[in-house]
């Protein structure tokens, strides 16, 4: 199992930032526009435990399908998020919210497996890490531009 942990510090009230992360909608603008993010879910998308959305992403030039589970909701503290379809074997994706210090701490905590043993291996060393890496770069700057 892969773990990809990373944290970002706002000066913004914990309510806002929570209120940001909890619009599906702004997944496609913190989603590098090169991966063509698209919520293929009808309006209107409620965020609860047990909501399931379903996204048109592409992954190194790759058109795929993925859909999402909201396993863990607790306003404006945390949810969480399990792949049902998509390219990974397993994805489980903690976003966590805390006031700390005047603003509020973000913390995204991915859990992962790649498909196809030792090739899903290799392919998580050779492209899956950088681009997870890559792709949350990417979503700190542009929620330091949204919320600021």
């Amino acid at each position: 199992m892969y773990v990809l942990k990373d944290s970002l510090f706002v000066t913004k009230p914990l309510d806002d930032v929570f209120s940001f992360f909890n619009t599906p909608k702004n997944l496609s603008v913190i989603t590098p526009r090169y991966m063509n993010f698209k919520i293929l879910t009808p309006d209107p998308i409620i965020m609860k435990e047990g909501a399931v959305f379903d996204y048109a992403i592409n992954i190194v030039g790759v058109p795929l399908r993925w859909t999402s589970m909201i396993v863990d909701y607790e306003p404006p503290y945390k949810f969480a998020d399990i792949q049902l379809r998509g390219p990974h074997s397993y994805w489980h994706h903690l976003h966590e919210f805390k006031s700390q210090d005047g603003g509020t701490l973000i913390t995204d905590t991915v859990h992962m497996l790649m498909p196809y043993g030792l090739f899903g291996k290799l392919g998580y060393h050779l492209v899956a890490k950088h681009l997870n890496k890559g792709m949350f770069s990417h979503r700190k700057k542009v929620v330091l531009q949204h919320l600021l």
